[in-house]
């Protein structure tokens, strides 16, 4: 089920990928689970955020942050998980634009991060600092918070290279942004980049080609898009005509699938 909900996710089939996390099944498979599963809280969140339903994912990543954490845990352990999942809660709680309510996780955040052993989580609090700039229209200080933030390029939080990406490519920093972007395609697709759809990182990508002026580069990550989202729910085809109509105007649909 976790694969699937990534393929299904991937192909902007948020639909179907609910009722398999709610449900344990879906149309299409084969036959039912031997057992039923339960619903998966994580994906719950991350499906929510992505269907645009921001006070649901915040409601789901704010519970699961405020759960009391094992028993046993090692001082940093503790410190690990309380600050991801203070991480994971601002991020979906600044999609509602309660950005008061992000400020204080961001000084929560740090506060756990720095006693934490992994890397990620002591510059964790950046992220969230630059999502708050983001609200407030300082894109300066959102892409000095969001470069911060990065702990890997390709094995970091991949919302840092996203949300990174779209703040260069508005202040016309098409090439920085590429060079941001691109190396979050050659990571895993769970752990860390688990939190955005790589289909999404082609078009931010393809975005930037264009107006890098490199438009077979663009093409190449254009064609990814409209591959991906061929049966995709409704909130998809706009995107995915816009990028159709990209490919015709350049004399670039037609031509064979490449990867970059």
């Amino acid at each position: 089920r976790w694969l699937e909900l990534i393929s299904l996710r991937n192909q902007g089939r948020l639909r179907e990928a609910r009722v398999l996390n709610e449900t344990g099944t879906m149309a299409g498979i084969a036959a039912p689970l031997a057992a039923p599963l339960a619903p998966e809280v994580l994906n719950r969140g991350i499906l929510a955020l992505e269907s645009g339903d921001a006070r649901e994912a915040a409601a789901v990543f704010t519970r699961d942050w405020q759960q009391t954490t094992t028993a046993g845990l090692s001082p940093g352990l503790e410190a690990r998980y309380r600050a991801w999942r203070a991480t994971l809660a601002g991020m979906a709680i600044a999609a509602t634009g309660d950005t008061l309510a992000v400020s204080r996780l961001a000084d929560t955040v740090e506060y756990w991060g720095q006693r934490s052993l992994y890397g990620r989580d002591r510059r964790a609090h950046h992220y969230l600092r630059g999502l708050v700039h983001v609200a407030a229209g300082r894109d300066d200080d959102a892409i000095r918070e969001f470069r911060s933030a990065v702990y890997s390029p390709t094995l970091g939080f991949t919302r840092v290279n996203l949300e990174l990406g779209r703040v260069l490519l508005r202040r016309n920093r098409s090439r920085e942004a590429a060079a941001m972007v691109a190396p979050a395609l050659r990571g895993e697709v769970d752990a860390s980049n688990l939190y955005v759809t790589r289909t999404e990182l082609h078009e931010l990508l393809a975005h930037a080609y264009a107006q890098a002026g490199e438009p077979d580069s663009a093409a190449a990550h254009y064609r990814v898009v409209v591959r991906s989202w061929a049966n995709a729910d409704p909130e998809f085809r706009g995107r995915r005509e816009a990028a159709r109509a990209w490919l015709a105007r350049h004399g670039q649909a037609d031509r064979p699938l490449a990867s970059r």
